[in-house]
């Protein structure tokens, strides 16, 4: 039989859109919207702002399916988030993101936040910093379950698709990019789909919690043939119907045959919170009381595995620990002695922020505290260890160093090597400035596992860090700088006085971190050990 062209278009054209139940689909169906009560006080700076980060976020949408923005320098200050499903098209996670925009610009017109969470996608920007939120604290309908309203009876649909949604909460914290979907087949023969997501800003720990209050939304829907769930940081989703490819799909035996008979590890680094200081520090033992052991012969076996990927893990990790003590928790807490051997690594290499033996909380609308200095040498910051004003920079300072320890593979000081390099700090300060900053990079990484870029990224953050104070970035800025695409072109300046931690300042500082951290030391492995340091 002769086919002429039209018909052979048209049956190509035919084939493909029922060989895949996603093509040219940017599911936007609208699960919820909402907008933040309050106006702007300036509507147009406002308006301005948001259309730039808007403007932003398609650009860096068109590269990956998560992108997030910023504008902070101004009196209308705009944070932004979009994620997509991972399985959209790049041409359907835009179209996708046109309507949430259009949706949220007319429904919340000079409100100063507001979020539209689709089939497909989801996005929110507010006026104050939210990206590592995995569950909302206003009045706005997030935490809510939406159960469809045909129903899929008999053939084991209920039982399947509760495990369906069970294993991908177990399982997608524990995935890269936090997002995994499955196919399940019921007794009955028929299929369930699932899929579970969470914004990569929120951590593992997020992520975790979040998927659990969504399941608890969620699991009285079947035997409806469909339902979902959200809240602040995560979506999921059931249905008897297809909404992904086969080939979309994740494995989850090998993350379902390691975790079914594990003990949950705690979460410290970015979870600590108690009314006073003293309930506080309970909470931080009692929590390290939970943590798997691990004997001291699998530490000496683990030392010198910490890979790139592993490395920015921790790093991101603690900048995630300090920010919610620093901005998020109901008062400051400065901690004073962040480094390496505070920095505890449990078996998953998952950072936990220890020893409070010195930390301080800075009341509310103080900008700093006049006290007796205390913390380590060569984590010390300047202005701290010579006038003692301690103020939440101090802590960033710290964590600038503890980067490049991370990155190097090396003390902060070490004068048993050349003198040029004894001083981390001043040594990389020397590469940058001679723009060799890969130099620095420790030698036992596999330069086949990291990128370029990426490296020379977290360095740049490091050294930022460790800038003037009215110089250094929020912990929050942080989180954002060290998960933007590509290179955020970062404004690294020298600053006036950078020297050797005993030229800084003669005064001897405390360091009570050394018994508290024995009492420990059978509870998890700190980043010196691992590293062979």
């Amino acid at each position: 039989m002769q086919i002429t062209n039209s018909r052979l278009f048209s049956f190509t054209i035919s084939l493909l859109l029922f060989t895949n139940p996603t093509s040219s689909d940017p599911q936007t169906n609208l699960v919820t919207a909402a907008c933040v009560s309050n106006n702007a006080i300036d509507p147009f700076i406002f308006s301005s702002n948001l259309n730039s980060v808007f403007a932003e976020l398609r650009s860096l949408l068109n590269s990956s399916h998560f992108a997030m923005a910023q504008r902070i320098h101004t009196i209308e200050m705009v944070y932004a988030i979009a994620q997509c499903r991972h399985y959209l098209s790049t041409s359907d996670c835009l179209s996708c993101f046109s309507t949430a925009t259009s949706e949220l610009q007319t429904r919340c017109l000079n409100n100063i936040g507001a979020h539209a969470v689709y089939d497909g996608c989801f996005l929110r920007y507010e006026n104050v910093g939210f990206f590592d939120q995995y569950t909302q604290q206003y009045t706005q309908p997030w935490r809510i379950g939406l159960c469809g309203n045909r129903t899929e009876d008999g053939g084991g649909f209920t039982e399947t698709a509760r495990e369906v949604l069970s294993d991908l909460c177990m399982v997608t914290p524990r995935i890269d990019g936090f997002s995994a979907a499955v196919r399940r087949e019921t007794v009955g023969g028929r299929d369930v789909y699932g899929v579970a997501q969470c914004l990569v800003t929120v951590g593992q720990n997020g992520c975790d919690q979040c998927l659990k209050g969504a399941y608890g939304n969620i699991e009285k829907c079947p035997p409806s043939a469909d339902g979902r769930a959200v809240d602040g940081g995560c979506f999921l989703r059931y249905s008897d119907t297809a909404f992904f490819n086969d080939d979309q799909m994740t494995n989850l035996a090998p993350f379902l045959k390691r975790g079914a008979s594990s003990t949950k590890k705690a979460e410290i680094g970015g979870s600590v919170g108690a009314a006073a200081f003293i309930l506080l520090i309970i909470i931080l033992f009692a929590m390290l009381r939970r943590c798997k052991r691990t004997d001291n012969t699998q530490n000496r076996d683990r030392r010198g595995t910490l890979n790139w990927k592993q490395r920015f893990d921790i790093i991101i990790g603690m900048a995630r620990g300090l920010a919610y003590m620093h901005e998020e928790f109901h008062v400051c807490i400065i901690h004073r002695d962040i480094k390496s051997s505070n920095i505890l690594l449990d078996d998953d290499f998952q950072p936990r922020i220890a020893d409070f033996g010195l930390a301080r909380l800075l009341p509310n609308n103080w900008s700093h505290l006049s006290t007796r200095v205390a913390g380590t040498l060569g984590y010390t910051a300047p202005e701290y260890a010579i006038h003692g004003q301690l103020s939440k920079k101090a802590d960033t300072y710290s964590f600038g160093v503890v980067v490049l320890e991370i990155v190097s593979g090396r003390r902060s000081t070490d004068i048993k090597i050349e003198p040029v390099t004894q001083y981390l700090l001043e040594w990389a300060w020397r590469l940058y400035e001679e723009d060799s900053l890969m130099e620095l990079m420790d030698k036992s990484l596999d330069l086949n596992e990291c990128r370029t870029d990426e490296v020379k990224k977290v360095i740049e953050i490091g050294l930022m860090c460790t800038q003037a104070p009215a110089s250094r970035p929020t912990m929050s800025q942080v989180v954002v700088l060290l998960l933007s695409q590509g290179n955020p072109g970062l404004n690294v300046i020298r600053p006036a006085f950078i020297g050797a931690p005993d030229r800084i300042h003669n005064r001897a500082l405390k360091d009570t971190s050394t018994s508290t951290r024995s009492s420990m030391s059978n509870a998890t492995m700190s980043i010196t050990q691992v590293s062979g340091r």
